[in-house]
C-alpha cells in the first residue's frame, strides 16, 4: 500500500514539475499582450497620425487623425470628412479628441473647427463653434479634450477654459481660470478630462489637475503636487481610474497616483526617465499601458518597472515616436494610436508555446524545421530537426545541448537529420535519421551506438531512411522506412528482420515507404504506409492485412498515404492520411473507416500528427495549422448518424475548431512524424517553423460575443446614403428616396428596422460585420433572406450579400457572426424588407382587372352561348327536315314494293291470302301515317312493324324461306332508335339474298343488349352480295343510301353514335352462304 501511494505521488509530482518546468521555458511568454497588427493609411485610415480613438455602445470603432474622421467596422474604413459649403458635415479635419453621450451622440473636438455633434443615424453633424458676442456659446474652436459626464452634460476643453454644454438648453456654461478665486480651474489651458466611477469631473491643466464641486458648482486644486517650493505643478495630458479606484495622472513628470480616500495622498509611481511627457493611460490587469512622446510604455505595479512595450512592427527611427491615444476594446484588444497608426495588442492566446531557432533567444533551436519530439522519463525534453541534429534540454538547464554529426569524433549521432525519437524501457535512446540510419544513445554513459545498412544483411538496417520507430510490447524496436520497407530489432540477438513488398504476395506489407507505426492491444503491429494505405501485422501469423482506398467503396480509406496513427480510449484507429482524418472501430474485424475533410470543417486534407487529450478530443496537426477534433460533437454525429455519407457538417456547431500562426503556434506548415503527448498530457507538434507545444486545458476559445451589424446598403453596386438635408419630402420610416440621381434612406441601414425598396430597386446589396476586431479576416458569416431561402448562406472572408429581382412581398433578412475564433455570437440582425409591386402587380389593380375579365367574359360568353344556341335550333330543324324528306322517301319506296306484291297477287286470284296480305299492309301503313312526324321509336313498335312486313314478304314469296327473332330478355325495348332501319335490312335480305336462293331459306333477327349498347342483328343464308349484285343490275340501291345518310344524321343530332358492320358469310369450301348486318346503337 505504501508503495503504491508513493507511486501515485510520484507521478502527480512529476507532472507538476513538467508542467511547470516546460510552461516555464520561453522568456517570450512572459508577456500578457504581443503587438500583432499595425494598421496606417495604407491599410485603410485617412492619415497616419491618430490622436483619439473610442469604440461606441454599438461596438463600432471611431478614429480621429489629423486629416479626417474615420469609421472601422473591421472590414472596411469610412472616412468622414469636411464637405465645403456643406454645414451638416465635419467642421474642421483636424480631429483631436472624441466620446460618445448617452444618447449615442457621438462627440468631436478639432483643432480649428469648434465642437461637433454627429447623429450615427442620420449621418449628419450639428456644429458649436465660438461666436465673439455668444456669451452662451463655446468659448473657442480648439478643443483639446471632450467628455460626457453623469448627467449627460458635454465637457469641452479649451485653451480658454472649460466649457460645459446641457443638452437639454443647449447652452454653454463656462469656468475660467481667476488668479484671485482659488475655486476656479488653476488654468485656462484645460488639455484633459476623465469622469470617475462615482461620476466626479476631473480636468488637467498645464498646471496641475482639478477636480469639480457640483454643489458649489466649482473646483479643487491640488496644488500639494509641488514638493518644493519652486516646484511648478505638472502639466496633466491624462487622467484615469485604476482597478483600486485610485486616480493616475499622466503628466511632464510622470505617473501620479491619488489616493480616493485620501486626497492629500499623492504618489509618483512612475518617474520620466524615459520620456518628457505622457499624452494617455489605460490600467490593464495590474499594467499601466502609457503612451508618451517616447513611445508605448507599460508599468508593472509589481516590479514598479516601466518598459518599453515589444512591437515587432517598428523600425529603430520609429521607436521614439508619440503615442496619443490608447483603449481596450471590448474584446480586450489594446488599440495604440500612434504618430504611425495604430497599433494592437492582443493577448496570448490559449498557452500556446513555441521554441524556434531564433539566435537572439537563449533557448532556441539549432534548425527550425523540426521533424520529431521526444519527452523521456527523466522529463528531458528531445527534439529532432532536419540539418540541425538532436537538441535535448534537460529539466534544470536553460539553454538546448545539440547531438550532431563530427567527422572528428567517433561517439556520435549518424546524421544531422532526425526523423524519429523514441525511448526504450531501458532508458535508451532511439534516433532515425534521414540518410544515415539508426542510432541509440545511452544517457548513463554517454555513448552512441550507430546501426550499419544492407539490405540482404540481418546484422544490418534495410535502409537509411528512417521515418517511424516504436518498441513493442515484447521489447523490439521496429523501424519505419523509405524504400526499405519495416524492419525489426530484435535486442537480445541483435538481429534485424526485413518486412519487404511483394506485389504478388497478398498477406504481405502493402508498401516499402513506411510512414507511421502503432502497437494494437493485442500485440499487433499497425503501420501507416506511402501509397500502400494501412497494414496490420499479426506477429503470431507471421502476416499482413492490408486495407487500402476503394473509390467504389465509402467505407475504405479515404487516401492510401497514411501519415500518422493513434488509438483513443474507446479503441478506435485514428488515421491521418493525405485524403482527410479517418477512424475506424478497431474491436471489430473487419475494418469500416469513416473519414472527415475540408467540408466537414478541417483546415487541411494533409493530417500529419495525432494526439487525443483527457476529454477525448483529438488534436492535429497538418499543412494548414492546427485542428482539434471535439468529442462531444463527435459522439453525437455518430450516435445520430449510422452512415457518415450522409452527414452534414452544422456550422453553428462545428466539429473542428481551427488554429493557425494568428493564435500563436508556431507556424501553419508542421511535418510528418512530429507528434508527442508527454505523461502529464501536454502535446508537442514539429512543423517548419519550430515546435509548437500546450496543454490542451490551457487552450481556450475566445467567449467573447461581438455585435453584428449591417455595415452598408447598395443598389445597382452605388452606395446608399442618408438623406441629405435639402432634402423637402417625408419619407416614410426605412422608404427608398431617389434624389438627385441618387439612393438614399432616411437612417443608417444599421439603425433601420424596416427597408422598402419598388421593384424597380431590383439589385441591392448588404454589407455586414461582426465587430470583434482581433482578427477580423477570421470572423465567419451566416446570412439568408426568409420568405426566399430556406437555407443558412455560410461564409468566411465575404461579407456581403447580393439579391436580384426578388418578386414583390415582405421578407426578412438575417444575419449571424462569429468572433475570431469561430464561436457564434447570438446577437443576430433581422431587418424586415418591403418590395412594393408596381401598381400593375398590386391587388387592388389586379382585382379591378380580374373583375373587368370576368364581366366582359361574362357577356362574350352569353353572347356565344346565344348565338351557339340558335345555330343549334337551326342546325336541329334542319336535320329534322332533312330526316323528315329522307323518310318520305323511305316510306314511298316500301309502298312501292308492297304495292306491287299486292297486283301480283290479285293477278294470281287468291283472295284469303290478298286480305291477309292487305291487312297486314294497312297496319304498316297506319303505323308509317302515325309516325310521319317522328324519326325515331321505341324498340318494341320497330319490332312489331318489322314482323308484319316480313310477314307480308313471306306470303308474297310463299313461304320462300323461314323468319325466326330472338330477342333478349335483358333488352330495353323502350330504347330509342331510327324507324325502319330493321326493316330496311331485312328488306334487304329477302330481296337480295333470299329471293335468288334455290331452296328454302333462313332470316334471323337477333337483339341484345350490355348496358348502354343496343346489337341488332340481321342474318339471311342467301346467296351473298357480291352474286346478287351480278343479279339486280337494275336496282338502285337507294334504301342502304337512305340508312347511310339516316345514321350520319342522328348522330349529330342525338347522344348516340350508330355504327353497321357486314359480314360476307362463307361454308366450309370458301363458296357465299349469306350475309350478316350488325348494327350497334351506344349511347354517348
Amino acid at each position: 500500500m505504501f508503495l503504491v501511494l508513493l507511486n501515485t505521488f510520484i507521478r502527480h509530482f512529476t507532472t507538476a514539475i513538467i508542467v511547470l518546468f516546460f510552461f516555464t521555458i520561453q522568456p517570450a511568454i512572459n508577456q500578457d499582450y504581443y503587438c500583432y497588427q499595425q494598421i496606417t493609411d495604407a491599410s485603410g485610415l485617412s492619415q497616419s497620425i491618430v490622436n483619439c480613438i473610442l469604440q461606441d455602445r454599438d461596438g463600432l470603432i471611431w478614429i480621429g487623425t489629423q486629416n479626417g474622421l474615420n469609421l472601422y467596422d473591421g472590414n472596411h474604413f469610412t472616412h468622414i470628412l469636411n464637405q465645403v459649403a456643406d454645414s451638416t458635415s465635419l467642421s474642421d479635419n483636424y480631429v483631436l479628441s472624441i466620446c460618445e453621450d448617452m444618447d449615442g451622440f457621438i462627440w468631436i473636438g478639432t483643432m480649428s473647427g469648434g465642437l461637433n455633434k454627429l447623429n450615427k443615424q442620420t449621418g449628419l453633424f450639428t456644429v458649436y463653434s465660438y461666436h465673439k458676442n455668444d456669451t452662451t456659446g463655446i468659448s473657442s474652436n480648439t478643443i483639446w479634450k471632450v467628455a460626457v459626464d453623469s448627467l449627460n452634460n458635454i465637457w469641452a476643453e479649451t485653451k480658454k477654459g472649460i466649457n460645459v454644454l446641457n443638452t437639454k438648453t443647449n447652452r454653454f456654461k463656462h469656468y475660467r481660470f481667476n488668479e484671485n478665486d482659488t475655486t476656479t480651474i488653476s488654468s485656462d489651458m484645460v488639455v484633459s478630462i476623465f469622469v470617475d466611477n462615482a461620476g466626479e469631473v476631473w480636468c488637467g491643466t498645464l498646471l496641475g489637475p482639478v477636480k469639480y464641486n457640483r454643489p458649489g458648482d466649482d473646483f479643487h486644486r491640488f496644488d500639494h503636487l509641488k514638493p518644493e517650493p519652486n516646484y511648478k505643478n505638472p502639466r496633466i495630458w491624462a487622467i484615469t481610474q485604476n482597478t483600486f479606484g485610485n486616480i493616475l495622472l499622466g503628466s511632464n513628470k510622470g505617473i501620479w497616483e491619488l489616493d480616493v480616500n485620501d486626497e492629500n495622498k499623492f504618489n509618483c509611481i512612475c518617474e520620466n526617465d524615459n520620456f518628457s511627457t505622457i499624452w494617455s493611460l489605460l490600467p490593464v490587469n495590474g499594467k499601466i499601458w502609457t503612451g508618451t512622446n517616447k513611445g508605448l510604455l507599460v508599468f508593472d505595479y509589481t516590479d514598479k518597472s516601466c518598459r518599453k512595450a515589444t512591437n515587432s512592427f517598428l523600425t529603430p527611427e520609429h521607436q521614439e515616436g508619440n503615442v496619443w491615444a490608447v483603449i481596450k476594446d471590448n474584446a480586450g484588444i489594446i488599440w495604440a494610436g500612434s504618430d504611425n497608426g495604430i497599433y494592437k495588442f492582443r493577448p496570448q492566446k490559449g498557452n500556446f508555446k513555441t521554441i524556434k531557432s531564433n539566435t537572439d533567444k537563449p533557448l532556441h533551436l539549432s534548425n527550425n524545421s523540426v521533424n520529431s519530439v521526444l519527452v523521456d522519463k527523466d522529463n528531458t525534453l528531445w527534439i529532432g530537426t532536419d540539418g540541425g541534429g538532436l537538441n535535448m534540454l534537460e529539466k534544470d538547464s536553460k539553454q538546448f545541448v545539440v547531438f550532431t554529426k563530427s567527422k572528428l569524433e567517433q561517439n556520435c549521432i549518424s546524421g544531422n537529420n532526425v526523423w524519429a525519437l523514441i525511448q526504450d524501457k531501458e532508458g535508451i535512446i532511439w534516433i532515425g535519421t534521414y540518410g544515415a540510419g539508426l542510432s541509440s544513445y545511452n544517457k548513463k554513459t554517454g555513448q552512441f551506438i550507430n546501426y550499419k545498412v544492407g539490405r540482404n544483411d540481418a546484422k544490418a538496417l534495410s535502409n537509411t531512411r528512417v521515418l517511424a520507430l516504436i518498441e513493442d510490447s515484447d521489447g523490439n524496436i521496429w523501424i519505419g522506412t523509405r524504400g526499405g520497407g519495416l524492419n525489426m530489432f530484435n535486442k537480445k540477438t541483435g538481429n534485424f528482420k526485413h518486412f519487404l513488398h511483394n506485389p504478388d504476395d497478398s498477406t504481405g506489407i502493402a508498401s516499402n515507404t513506411v510512414l507511421s507505426l502503432i502497437e494494437d492491444s493485442q500485440g499487433n503491429i499497425v503501420i501507416g504506409t506511402f501509397e500502400g494505405g494501412l497494414s496490420i501485422f499479426n506477429k503470431k501469423k507471421n502476416s499482413f492485412r492490408n486495407f487500402k482506398n476503394n473509390p467504389s467503396n465509402p467505407e475504405s480509406l479515404s487516401n492510401n498515404n497514411v501519415w500518422g496513427l493513434m488509438f483513443d480510449s474507446n479503441n478506435r484507429l485514428w488515421l491521418g492520411t493525405q485524403g482527410g482524418l479517418n477512424f475506424a472501430d478497431y474491436s471489430v474485424s473487419n475494418l469500416k473507416f469513416r473519414h472527415f475533410e475540408t467540408t466537414d470543417g478541417l483546415p487541411g486534407n494533409f493530417i500529419f500528427g495525432l494526439e487525443d487529450d483527457l476529454h477525448g478530443n483529438i488534436w492535429m496537426s497538418t499543412f494548414k495549422g492546427m485542428a482539434r477534433l471535439n468529442a462531444g460533437v463527435f459522439t453525437e454525429i455518430v450516435n445520430n448518424n449510422s452512415d457518415l455519407s450522409t452527414y452534414k457538417s452544422n456550422p453553428f456547431d462545428p466539429l473542428f475548431t481551427n488554429f493557425d500562426e494568428s493564435d500563436g503556434i508556431s507556424g501553419n506548415e508542421f511535418n510528418q512524424g512530429a507528434y508527442f503527448k508527454s505523461d502529464d498530457g501536454t502535446i508537442y507538434f514539429g512543423g517548419m517553423t519550430g515546435l509548437t507545444y500546450f496543454h490542451p486545458d490551457s487552450v481556450h476559445v475566445n467567449q467573447f460575443e461581438p455585435n453584428v451589424i449591417l455595415s452598408g446598403f447598395k443598389i445597382f453596386n452605388k452606395d446608399v446614403g442618408t438623406i441629405p438635408a435639402d432634402f423637402e419630402g417625408q419619407p416614410a420610416a426605412g422608404e427608398v428616396v431617389y434624389y438627385k440621381g441618387q439612393y438614399f434612406v432616411p437612417e443608417k441601414i444599421s439603425y433601420l428596422e424596416e427597408l422598402i425598396l419598388t421593384y424597380r430597386e431590383s439589385v441591392f446589396s448588404f454589407g455586414f460585420a461582426s465587430l470583434d476586431f482581433t482578427m477580423p479576416e477570421k470572423n465567419r458569416y451566416a446570412y439568408k433572406m426568409e420568405n426566399f431561402e430556406h437555407d443558412w448562406n455560410f461564409v468566411s472572408g465575404q461579407n456581403q450579400a447580393t439579391y436580384t429581382n426578388l418578386d414583390a412581398g415582405e421578407y426578412v433578412f438575417r444575419v449571424k457572426g462569429t468572433n475570431s475564433d469561430g464561436k457564434w455570437s447570438t446577437n443576430e440582425v433581422k431587418l424586415k424588407i418591403t418590395i412594393v409591386p408596381p401598381f400593375w402587380d398590386t391587388a387592388w389593380f389586379k382585382t379591378v382587372v380580374l373583375l373587368t375579365l370576368i364581366i366582359f367574359t361574362f357577356l362574350i360568353l352569353k353572347r356565344i352561348i346565344r348565338v351557339q344556341k340558335e345555330k343549334t335550333i337551326a342546325e336541329k330543324e334542319k336535320m329534322e327536315l332533312q330526316l323528315k324528306t329522307i323518310k318520305n322517301q323511305i316510306d314511298p319506296h316500301f309502298a312501292f314494293n308492297a304495292m306491287n306484291m299486292i297486283g301480283s297477287l290479285v293477278y294470281k286470284g287468291d283472295p284469303d291470302t290478298v286480305y291477309d296480305y292487305f291487312t297486314r299492309f294497312a297496319n304498316l301503313i297506319r303505323t308509317t301515317l302515325q309516325d310521319s312526324e317522328k324519326i325515331a321509336r321505341p324498340l318494341e313498335e320497330e319490332i312489331e312493324f318489322v314482323k308484319n312486313y316480313i310477314e307480308i314478304q313471306k306470303v308474297r314469296f310463299k313461304d320462300k324461306f323461314d323468319f325466326t327473332l330472338n330477342i333478349d330478355k335483358s333488352t330495353d325495348l323502350k330504347t330509342e332508335m331510327p324507324k325502319m332501319i330493321i326493316q330496311t335490312f331485312a328488306e334487304n335480305a329477302i330481296k337480295h339474298g333470299l329471293m335468288h336462293k334455290k331452296g328454302k331459306g333462313q332470316l334471323l333477327i337477333n337483339i341484345e343488349q350490355d348496358n348502354d349498347k343496343l346489337k341488332i342483328t340481321v342474318e339471311d343464308n342467301g346467296i351473298g352480295r357480291e352474286k346478287a349484285a351480278k343479279l339486280s343490275k337494275g336496282s338502285t340501291g337507294k334504301g342502304m343510301q337512305i340508312i347511310g345518310q339516316i345514321f350520319e344524321m342522328y348522330n349529330k343530332l342525338f347522344d348516340y353514335e350508330i355504327n353497321m358492320q357486314i359480314v360476307d358469310l362463307k361454308d366450309k369450301n370458301g363458296k357465299a352462304s349469306g350475309t350478316r348486318v350488325v348494327i350497334t346503337i351506344s349511347k354517348v
